[in-house]
């Protein structure tokens, strides 16, 4: 698959998701950005098992 996004767009939404992650990392399995592309959208998000 191939994804073409502007740097800046996708910068910022990272930022945006990224505060979802906790800074201490207890168990890191549980911990991340989920990105999925479908239907010429990009979508993410973010958990850190207890949000």
């Amino acid at each position: 698959m191939l994804v073409n996004c502007q740097g800046l767009d996708l910068s910022e939404a990272f930022l945006r998701v990224s505060k979802a992650i906790s800074n201490k990392i207890t168990n890191p399995i549980l911990e991340g950005i989920k990105i999925v592309a479908e239907d010429g959208t990009l979508t993410m998000s973010a958990t850190d098992s207890e949000l």
